[in-house]
């Protein structure tokens, strides 16, 4: 599985690949917002109109050169869920904060006119040609003539109390009901009338205005009143918009520029009338149509076709000035942040947003000029520019004085307030040398007359005594009590003596930075120089100051951002940029690093890590006026506020509070794509996709319109551990593969840049369907079916490889058996009397052993054992063991010894080592007079308690040449009879059985045989 991140560009088409694919109804992560609340009031509105403590505003122009497709904007409209719509010729454009992407116009979305969103949050698309499309969720209608539109032009949308939505065209009005079934007003007034807007009031009712100057209102699907502009007395009518509050009453909009004010129910006459005049430059009015009434910041906001303006509280008109837009002005909306989107149909759409970057020197109207030196005192501000000096006043107005005067045109390098309230000025042109300005208004100058020894002054710095060091062209000053009391400069060691910047060391050292040679050490007059052999990058020194937090003296030379520690230079390698002018810092624990193109911020203690870090970039794109001023002094109040010198006038930030949090962004996933296809929220809030999607990419938006560029983190929970964390510019679609069916919480959450907490955390729930081999079940009845196929393998290689060993045994079996029996044959071959004896009795062994109860293997083997019991008889020998004549004790203790001969010749044997006990033990007897060793009872081991029972009967049932078989019944008898003393009774309890079942009689067996008992069957 892996993640893939896609590139952030101006998407065209790439979130509406299907027609109609499209939504308002967005999922809002979090919790629900009040639009009324005081979070509105940091806008581009509140700005504006002065609402907004300390915040200026900016007006960014967007067409086909910045990222909007188009130039032309017939209309822009702000959704609940944050998203910018714009409306054009080309089609319809959505825009949130820094993608723009245009909606396909299969589904009949094109030539945009008018937008509208109901109560619903459908979005519905008034066309110039094409009638009006509804889109919903992925969803769209499109009416046309044919469903009963008296035009297809639509010039504007609304909606009444009861879900009606008013479509306003070219040729009167028609309604869309709640069944989306399409009815005509009739009404002989505006039948055919161009309508030129409709707006709904709190109550329900639509109110409109036409082309023919008159206006109206619609109530219960009826127009219940009319009003012509010459009935009025106020000429054609051009716009309506209904008071924000519950009232009936209206403003109106004239074609020669009269702004309107009354109440349908009274019929107007309660009507106020305005003349638009700006009233801060009353020559400035409208005398042309007014194309655009609204309400925003607690303001009424009116358009002309080349004017924005607003009323105040006190009913008088504001002009905006030097607007980037300033022709054919059509609409504007305000989006849920507060800041102000104007369309127009010639230049594209512009946003007035708020900006923390304050530009003093336009507010206060003054031109714009290359700041060098900015300085406050008593509320003042003293900007010190090439051509001069200008001071705001407290009333933020220009202020002229003897000081200024006095001044002229020089050209002023550095402004400084020492502790006293004197102002120390450094002049560089026009030979004025160092002004001190004093807390009581008195001017005095100091030049190479009073011992300076230059008057192209560079800056200057309060010493730790109240000396004032100064740094000029030609050496460095010091200057206490009105005079010049000591100088450093060619004559006093220095080898380069134009000083850029000085700075007092913690033991009253001086730090001189040099136009070429490095930093220059002064102690106790003994001069110590640090160049590039001392690690510097750069022998040019801009700037030099002392960070008594961190311990280090930071250095910015023309190439390179540096700090000095225990007298050592440490170059920050990993700083991204090198043209730097200046350092200051928030107590936030960040460094504000003014450069050529902007200002850097990031963590003191992450740059002098000395590892990677992560910073933060402002230019004009962020709301800064203008770039900061080469080798430039800007002023840092107590209150974190930062007065930038910058190349067309002073501007204001507060760095302390820059990264404040004053609102929640819209967090927003209105989709999520699957292989191609697009879901959204169901009913129980979450997002459902198939078990069969592979790629599936999730659309989360981090929606504002704002200058501030924040730290966005997104997380999908049960899919990956860690967040990713990308700046709002940067976010885009996330694209994850093979995700495995179940469900997932993917998280957004908005980070503070400067302390790293989170500020808001939203997330939106996701539910794969598992497929079936997901399912617990499945797998249950898979790790079945392995285990059953595992032990059938198993079972069936056990058969086959049992099968060959149990075919083998056989064969070992059968070549054991085989050549026992051989050897049976062999012994009995030497005995001619026992011929077949061997074989009888290990048949008879097998009946006995299978009687008592012993398994086949013991019934196999026991034969086999039984075979050879008589092997010892190969020893005998031959004329003994074929001795016709009773034997003498001798030749029976010869005979005799052929148990042991034979345990002798089997004991070796071991595959059977009972082969050597049935040998050595078939003559042992229970009352332990049997041969060879005079075992009784138990210790005869069993088989040859059992082969003595077979052995016994057989050798009296048996033919000898020199006797007949005993009679079978008299065989019994005596078996009775020597059971417990010479046979086990046990096995001739066996023996008795078998002989009931009719076994181990002989088939030809008649009854025959002698009766007398054999005395001599030992011998057997």
């Amino acid at each position: 599985m892996k993640r893939d991140f896609l590139k952030p560009i101006v998407k065209r088409c790439a979130w509406a690949l299907l027609a109609g694919v499209m939504v308002v109804n967005s999922v809002i992560l979090g919790d629900e917002r009040d639009e009324s609340s005081e979070s509105r009031n940091i806008g581009g509105a509140a700005a504006v109109t002065g609402q907004a403590e300390g915040v200026d505003y900016s007006a960014i122009l967007y067409d086909e050169s910045n990222g909007l497709p188009t130039s032309d904007a017939n209309t822009v409209y702000a959704t609940s869920d944050g998203f910018i719509w714009i409306g054009g010729y080309s089609g319809l454009i959505r825009y949130d904060g820094t993608n723009f992407s245009r909606h396909s116009s299969s589904g009949g979305v094109a030539n945009v006119n008018a937008l509208y969103e109901d109560h619903l949050g459908r979005l519905w698309v008034g066309t110039n040609d094409n009638g009006v499309v509804m889109l919903e969720k992925g969803h769209s209608m499109h009416f046309t003539y044919s469903d009963g539109l008296t035009s297809s032009t639509i010039r504007t949308i609304s909606e009444d109390g009861l879900g009606n939505v008013y479509i306003g065209t070219t040729q009167g009005i028609c309604y869309i009901d709640s069944e989306m079934q399409m009815h005509r007003l009739h009404d002989v007034r505006i039948s055919n009338a161009y309508i030129i807007r409709l707006i709904a009031d709190t109550n329900g009712n639509v109110y409109g205005c036409a082309r023919t100057g008159a206006c109206f209102r619609i109530r219960d699907g009826k127009v219940n009143a009319y009003f012509s502009g010459s009935d009025l007395g106020i000429g054609d009518i051009t716009d309506i918009y209904t008071k924000p509050d519950s009232s009936d009453k209206v403003y109106l909009g004239t074609s020669h520029g009269l702004f309107c004010e009354g109440s349908f129910e009274r019929r107007f006459a309660d009507l106020r009338k305005w003349r638009v005049r700006d009233a801060d430059n009353p020559e400035n009015r409208i005398d042309t149509s007014i194309n655009w009434i609204t309400y925003a910041a607690d303001r009424l906001w009116v358009l002309s076709d080349d004017r924005v303006t607003y009323l105040d509280p006190e009913g008088k008109f504001h002009f905006l000035e030097d607007l980037p837009v300033n022709s054919s002005l059509r609409n504007m909306t305000e989006d849920y942040e507060g800041n102000l989107w104007v369309s127009s149909a010639r230049q594209g759409v512009m946003k007035i947003v708020a900006n923390k970057f304050s530009d003093v020197s336009e507010q206060a109207g003054l031109n714009p000029s290359v700041v060098n030196t900015t300085c406050l005192r008593d509320g003042a501000l003293y900007i010190g520019t090439d051509s001069g000096l200008q001071i705001i006043g407290t009333d933020q107005k220009p202020v002229t004085n003897k000081l200024t005067e006095y001044i002229g045109d020089s050209r002023i390098r550095c402004i400084m307030k020492d502790a006293d309230d004197n102002l120390w000025i450094s002049t560089y042109t026009n030979e004025e040398g160092l002004i001190c300005y004093s807390k009581n208004n008195e001017i005095r100058a100091y030049t190479t007359e009073d011992g300076l020894p230059s008057n192209q002054t560079r800056g200057t710095k309060e010493a730790k005594d109240g000396s004032i060091l100064v740094a000029t062209n030609l050496g460095l000053a010091v200057l206490q009590d009105g005079k010049v009391q000591k100088v450093y400069d060619e004559n006093a060691g220095l080898r380069n003596s134009v000083i850029l910047t000085v700075e007092e060391g913690a033991n009253g050292e001086l730090y001189l930075g040099t136009d070429g040679d490095g930093i220059y050490v002064i102690e106790h007059d003994v001069i110590k120089t640090i160049r590039r052999e001392n690690g510097l990058t750069s022998d040019v020194i801009m700037r030099i100051k002392w960070d008594d937090e961190n311990g280090v003296y930071w250095v910015i030379s023309s190439n390179s951002l540096s700090y000095l520690k225990d007298g050592e230079v440490h170059t920050v390698d990993q700083f991204p940029y090198s043209n730097n002018y200046d350092i200051y810092f928030d107590n936030n624990g960040n460094a504000w690093v003014l450069a050529s193109n902007g200002i850097y911020v990031a963590n003191v203690k992450a740059i002098l890590s000395g590892d990677e870090f992560e910073y933060f970039f402002y230019d004009i794109a962020c709301g800064l006026p203008s770039s900061p001023t080469g080798n430039s002094y800007s002023e840092l109040t107590k209150d974190g506020v930062l007065y930038v010198a910058t190349r067309t006038g002073a501007c204001r930030v507060n760095i302390n509070k820059y990264f404040e949090k004053t609102h929640d962004i819209r967090l927003i996933v209105p989709y999520i794509e699957a292989d191609g296809n697009y879901y959204f929220q169901e009913d129980d809030h979450a997002f459902h996709i198939p078990a069969s999607s592979r790629v599936v990419t999730i659309y989360g938006f981090a929606l504002t319109y704002s200058m501030v560029n924040p730290r966005i983190s997104y997380c999908l929970e049960g899919f990956e551990d860690s967040e990713t964390m990308v700046d709002k510019k940067d976010m885009t679609e996330v694209r994850y593969t093979n995700l495995k069916g179940g469900e997932y919480k993917f998280c957004l959450s908005v980070v503070n840049a400067s302390t790293k907490n989170v500020q808001q955390v939203a997330s939106v729930k996701i539910i794969k369907e598992k497929a079936f081999y997901e399912w617990l079940w499945f797998n249950l009845l898979c790790l079945s079916i392995l285990l059953i196929l595992a032990w059938a393998l198993v079972r069936l290689y056990i058969g086959h490889r049992t099968k060959i060993y149990k075919q083998r045994e056989q064969e070992g079996k059968t070549f054991v058996r085989e050549m026992t029996e051989a050897f049976a044959k062999t012994i009995d071959m030497k005995d001619r009397y026992t011929n077949g004896h061997s074989k009888r009795v290990a048949e008879y062994t097998a009946m006995l052993t299978e009687e008592l109860g012993y398994d086949n293997e013991t019934v196999e083997k026991y034969y086999n054992i039984a075979l050879l019991h008589d092997i010892g008889k190969i020893g005998v020998p031959s004329e003994v063991l074929n001795k016709p004549d009773t034997l003498t004790p001798e030749e029976y203790d010869i005979v005799k010894s052929h148990s042991i001969l034979g345990y002798n010749v089997l004991k070796d044997i071991s595959i059977m080592p009972e082969l050597a006990i049935g040998a050595g033990a078939h003559h042992e007897r229970p009352d332990g007079k049997g041969y060879p060793r005079g075992l009784k009872e138990d210790q005869i081991p069993r088989v040859a308690q059992i082969i003595a029972v077979a052995d016994t009967f057989d050798a009296m049932y048996s033919e000898r040449p020199y006797r007949k078989r005993m009679k079978f019944e008299k065989i019994v008898e005596v078996m009775i009879e020597v059971s417990g003393t010479q046979l086990e009774s046990d096995v001739v309890d066996a023996f008795l059985r078998l002989v009931e079942k009719g076994e181990f009689r002989a088939p030809d067996d008649e009854g025959e045989g002698v009766t007398e008992v054999i005395d001599n069957i030992e011998k057997s």
